[in-house]
């Protein structure tokens, strides 16, 4: 959880970092910023911490494992620069049920973990980890997902709800969708509109399923 409010930090430090209303001009008259630099601004000593943290290897001493995709944000997130897409597939199985889509939760459903620590210790027991590389038995359905890359998001984070409310307004009425609100269960302490338990528009993932970075943050990190 550390390294994931690290994450959030270098992902929404340009939101705390300048006011709002002189963020857009300072963007504008920056020739010299380059992919994944911090925006005029922020905090220099807070996003080098952050964007170390993003880049650290983890092992068992740190709570990686048992299984698990990934030893380092960074390593998922590179091209370009840090933060950046990647190469990796994220894989996803499950089947239906009745109609329903079934993640089979059980069995460590619907991510797929790829790596394992192999042998280990816990309380003079001696566990194997093994791997998630084949998904279980009755699994039908299968999809990948390729690293997103996480460039700007803290502006995104930044737009109150009514904006995105705006943006569906003006789109064609033949086509228009709805705005995907979501139960917010990390509120971002620096935000007072946001309380656990509350509802606001569902901006990240692939299906704009969760509300903030820090809830975005901690399931990738998680998982």
């Amino acid at each position: 959880m550390k390294r994931a409010l690290a994450l959030t930090a270098m992902l929404a430090l340009p939101l705390f970092g300048t006011a709002c209303g002189n963020l857009a001009d300072d963007i504008t008259n920056s020739s010299n910023l380059a992919l994944g630099d911090a925006l005029p601004g922020t905090n220099g000593a807070d996003f080098t911490e952050a964007r170390n943290a993003f880049n650290t290897s983890e092992n068992a001493a740190d709570g990686l494992g048992p299984i698990f995709n990934e030893r380092a944000c960074g390593t998922c997130h590179q091209n370009g620069a840090v933060g950046g897409a990647g190469q990796q597939i994220e894989q996803r199985y499950g089947t239906l049920t009745n109609g329903v889509f079934n993640a089979l939760a059980a069995t460590g459903g619907s991510l797929r973990q790829l790596f394992g620590l192999g042998g280990f210790n816990v309380n003079g027991l001696n566990c194997q980890s093994g791997t998630d590389a084949n998904p279980a038995a009755g699994a039908t359905i299968f999809a990948g997902r390729l690293t997103t890359p996480l460039f700007g998001l803290g502006l995104v984070d930044s737009l109150p709800d009514s904006r995105f409310d705006t943006l569906a307004s003006r789109e064609p009425a033949a086509t228009r969708g709805i705005v995907n609100r979501v139960t917010t269960a990390l509120p971002n302490p620096l935000d007072p509109a946001q309380t656990t338990g509350w509802t606001r528009v569902g901006r990240f993932g692939w299906k704009a399923g969760v509300p903030n970075l820090g809830q975005f943050s901690a399931d990738a990190y998680l998982n």
